[in-house]
């Protein structure tokens, strides 16, 4: 069904490590769905939640967007 639509969906992870401490510092996960417009045009719908180490306790971000994209072979 998804490709019927055109939507592309993806998922990611990054981990981040402090290699001067040896620590687990953030981690960031998004995913979202592109779909073509036309041509070299297309539009993401994305989520990216990333929590980072703060002095005393983990930090998280939540952010959702939108982006249109305009590819150059």
């Amino acid at each position: 069904a998804w490709s019927v639509l055109g939507f592309r969906p993806y998922v990611a992870n990054e981990w981040f490590v402090d290699v001067n401490e040896g620590d687990f510092v953030r981690n960031r996960f998004y995913g979202g769905v592109t779909r073509p417009i036309a041509g070299p045009l297309s539009i993401d719908v994305y989520y990216l939640w990333q929590t980072s180490k703060g002095k005393t306790t983990w930090e998280d971000i939540d952010a959702a967007g939108v982006k249109v994209k305009l590819a150059f072979d």
